[in-house]
């Protein structure tokens, strides 16, 4: 009898995770904004840094010569 009841539980709490872990959770609206707004900071960083780069290696080669 106790068997019985510990391989139904086992057997059910695998379909219950199962149920679980396949549902799609919705994103929240801080994360979609937290998204948006690093990813324009992102674009503005790379955009500078690229420019302060290539400002550098101009200043670097025309010291050289």
């Amino acid at each position: 009898m106790i068997r019985k009841i510990i391989l139904t539980t086992i057997l059910l709490s695998i379909v219950i995770s199962e149920e679980i872990w396949n549902k799609k959770i919705p994103p929240s609206n801080y994360l979609k904004k937290f998204l948006i707004l690093n990813e324009k900071e992102n674009n503005k960083s790379l955009s500078y840094i690229s420019y302060s780069l290539i400002l550098i290696g101009g200043l670097i080669v025309s010291n050289k010569n």
